[in-house]
């Protein structure tokens, strides 16, 4: 059996400031690090062989802090297409003033959808066909292998890799948020096969919304 953790970031200062962060690169809050340093011990029992992460800061910190803590010799890459949603011209803004109002309640829903999102943005679809090439491509292999694999990244990224893995039709795409440092635990066979999921949490403040 093999392992696959996935990892949303931790708590981060655009949380912290009720802001759509998107690809803005917001540090992590004192409170992530602490969730990430909390989150090591989650995953301690496992030895991994490979790591990899979004480069957004949040995500990259989270990873560095848990592996640093491991005392991993394992050495993290950060990988582009694992970036959060990208967001458009709603990053940056608040959720109560999202786009400085230009979008109505209505319009607002339907970037929750399989293939709604907000202009110049990215649908849950988009973040699929970036998200998924690179799991089959560089995860799968090595679990296939018998190797652990650990994996940072974001909320919103998250969302169609869950539904890719456990085999959920589009419609769970948006039930199935992730708190801050909230552990993704997959075990699979050497078929590539889901064989395991769970979820672990070291609990803290956390923040649900897509940033």
């Amino acid at each position: 059996m093999s392992y696959l953790a996935f990892v949303r970031h931790g708590l981060s200062q655009a949380n912290i400031d009720n802001i759509t962060a998107g690809h803005f690169d917001t540090p992590l809050h004192d409170i992530g690090r602490d969730q990430a340093r909390q989150t090591a011990e989650l995953v301690k029992h496992l030895q991994f062989h490979k790591a990899v992460g979004s480069p957004l800061k949040r995500a990259r910190e989270t990873l560095e802090i848990i592996l640093g803590e491991l005392e991993s010799p394992t050495n993290p890459t950060f990988h582009d297409d694992l970036k959060e949603r990208r967001w458009g011209d709603v990053e940056g803004t608040t959720y109560k003033n999202r786009a400085n109002g230009k979008y109505t309640v209505e319009e607002e829903r339907n970037w929750f959808t399989w293939t709604g999102k907000a202009d110049g943005g990215e649908s849950y679809e988009d973040i699929h066909n970036r998200v998924i090439p690179f799991f089959e491509q560089h995860i799968l292999p090595v679990l296939k292998a018998g190797g652990n694999v650990l994996m940072v990244g974001h909320n919103g990224m998250s969302k169609p890799l869950q539904r890719y893995i456990e085999d959920l039709p589009y419609e769970f795409t948006t039930d199935l948020d992730l708190k801050n440092c909230e552990v993704k635990l997959y075990e699979f066979d050497e078929t590539g096969a889901v064989t395991g999921v769970s979820s672990l949490h070291a609990g803290g403040e956390s923040s649900a919304p897509e940033n």
